[in-house]
């Protein structure tokens, strides 16, 4: 049998179109977000820092939790709750500015909030394409889905910079809340079903999974360093991109639109 194209199955493509707006978008609020600190609230270098490693600290710290209670529920609704979560936690910072109350603790705040939401929405993205497709097009879907985010994140950090540029941070965010909104919206309109989750067996809960997974993986000569690796790994180039901004910005008095494009490929990626 010839197996059907992606390019002709609806709701992948609403599901692709929406996940692409919302990584721009994402890529946009993440350099955004440390300028607001910069420029806005002319934060020291260990405030920004810390405001960087606010966004790193619960997908480190959740990703065993989020997993085993993700597992146990649909992952359409998550998603769904979780964009919209996000665009209206974001929409906070300009309005916040506008008022004159914008301060670095509701920088914080939103940092950490949008990161756990973040982290739901990742596990549960991860776990949903192969209820929406047929299995033998999984290759194609999630080549589809990672092509595009690598288009968009060559292309989202001379936007940002132009963006920061013409409409200040606070207001640059605006776009990345806009575009949690798209995906919500592209995520409704999906028509597909979604199987129910399968239920754990009656003798295990979600905190008796979440220990066997933590003791598996520091059991394992190889999970183990790699996780280590990569924590330590993320930790320290957050600091970096964070100390890298100001240099060009504060130092080198680059506008964001030249300090942009001076910024590595995915330092600020999701």
């Amino acid at each position: 049998m010839r197996r059907t194209s992606l390019w002709r199955h609806p709701d992948f493509l609403k599901l692709w179109a929406g996940q692409t707006v919302s990584s721009f978008g994402s890529l946009i609020g993440r350099f955004a977000l440390p300028l607001v600190a910069v420029l806005t609230l002319d934060a020291t270098p260990s405030e920004v820092a810390a405001l960087q490693l606010a966004e790193l600290a619960p997908g480190l710290l959740l990703g065993l939790v989020v997993g085993a209670y993700v597992d146990r529920l649909r992952r359409r609704p998550i998603m769904l709750c979780t964009d919209v979560g996000r665009a209206l936690l974001l929409f906070s910072i300009p309005t916040a500015t506008l008022l004159g109350v914008l301060g670095l603790g509701h920088l914080y705040a939103i940092a950490v909030l949008v990161s756990v939401l973040t982290t739901f929405f990742d596990v549960a993205y991860q776990s949903y394409l192969p209820t929406l497709v047929p299995r033998d097009t999984l290759v194609e879907g999630n080549s589809k889905l990672q092509a595009s985010a690598a288009v968009v994140e060559v292309g989202s950090f001379g936007v940002a910079g132009a963006l920061v540029q013409l409409l200040t941070a606070p207001v640059a965010l605006l776009v990345d809340a806009g575009s949690f909104v798209l995906s919500a919206l592209s995520l409704a309109a999906i028509r597909t079903p979604e199987p129910a989750p399968t239920p754990p067996t009656s003798h295990q809960n979600a905190w008796q999974e979440i220990r066997e997974g933590l003791r598996f993986v520091l059991a394992s000569p190889t999970l183990r360093p790699l996780v280590g690796v990569r924590a330590t790994r993320d930790c320290f180039v957050y600091v970096w991109v964070s100390m890298l901004m100001l240099f060009l910005i504060r130092e080198l008095q680059l506008p964001p639109v030249l300090a942009a494009g001076c910024l590595p490929s995915g330092g600020s990626a999701r």
